[in-house]
């Protein structure tokens, strides 16, 4: 079953990258915001099954957006993985309302594992 995923970047290359590993390799749906902002308007519909979050050259906005989908009845239990520039603003995110962090660059095995310990299991799917 694809499940959907909500990338919030504003880096072309990341986009690219990810992207492309989220829809081709590991099957999924995937949506683009390349701001909090714009971010905002993609939650409502469809829901998104997991959010990638980078904290970029706006880290304060990132946060504001990641407490407002917590602050949500309907998606307070979305889980949140902050792209992060470094470990301190990944121990960070963790403090703030994201699930996980990942220090930017890092490897596409890295991206999976995250995004499959993250993503919850369909009802019916087998553990």
């Amino acid at each position: 079953m694809n499940r959907r995923v909500l990338l919030v970047e504003d880096d072309p290359l990341y986009i690219e990258v990810i992207g492309t590993f989220v829809r081709l390799f590991l099957q999924h749906d995937l949506q683009v915001a390349t701001s909090p902002v714009l971010a905002l308007a993609a939650l409502v519909v469809p829901r998104s099954d997991l959010i990638l979050l980078d904290l970029g050259e706006s880290p304060e906005d990132a946060f504001d957006f990641s407490n407002f989908v917590r602050a949500q009845a309907t998606t307070h239990d979305l889980p949140i993985l902050a792209l992060c520039r470094d470990e301190e603003e990944r121990l960070r995110s963790l403090g703030e309302s994201c699930s996980a962090g990942l220090v930017k660059p890092f490897r596409v095995r890295e991206l999976e594992a995250f995004i499959r310990r993250l993503l919850p299991q369909p009802v019916g799917a087998a553990a």
